[in-house]
This record gives structure tokens, C-alpha cells and sequence, in this order.
């Protein structure tokens, strides 16, 4: 909530690009939240291994890229209370973060 705070505060200011950096980092910052919990819950042993790997690297995007093939495969299975368009939010998320 800080990042977001100083963000409109810093867009409120005319500082565009400060402003688009730290809604950047606050983006970030609520994907590896995210990741945080995706890890948790996976059930495999493997898989959860291979995705802390993934997470202890430094890059963004193979984590993005992992996140969002996760979510397709979730989408493919039948499930109530997952949002059909839950893919879509996760290019959304990544076009924010690329753009940081």
C-alpha cells in the first residue's frame, strides 16, 4: 500500500516515471505475494520444489511465464469459484510489471 501511496502522490506531482516505477514495484511486490502462496499450495513434491528454484532466481519473467501456464493448466480442469478470465488478469499483471 506504500508503493501504491507514493505512486499517486508522486503522480499527483507531474513525476510520471517515478510515479509508473513504483506502481511497478507494488505490482511486483503483490505477484511475489502471490507466489508465495501458489507455492504453498502446490501438492507435489516436485513441483514445488522446481517452482522455489524458479522463485530464488532474481528474473521476473520466468516467473510470470510459470504463474501463468499454471493458471491455464488450472483452467482447463473444472472447478468452481476460479474466475474464468483469470488468464487474462495474469498478461494484465504482466504488461504492468514489464512496463516498471
Amino acid at each position: 500500500m506504500a508503493y501504491v501511496a507514493e505512486s499517486l502522490e508522486t503522480f499527483r506531482k507531474g513525476n510520471l516515471v517515478a510515479s509508473a516505477v513504483m506502481l511497478g514495484i507494488a505490482a511486483e511486490r503483490v505477484f511475489l505475494l502471490l507466489c508465495g502462496s501458489l507455492k504453498t499450495s502446490l501438492a507435489d513434491p516436485a513441483e514445488k520444489a522446481r517452482f522455489t528454484k524458479l522463485l530464488d532466481r532474481f528474473a521476473m519473467k520466468p516467473k510470470l511465464d510459470w504463474v501463468h501456464e499454471k493458471i491455464q493448466q488450472i483452467q482447463k480442469q473444472p472447478r468452481t469459484g476460479f474466475p474464468e478470465n483469470s488468464t487474462i488478469m495474469i498478461v494484465a499483471i504482466y504488461d504492468l510489471l514489464s512496463l516498471a
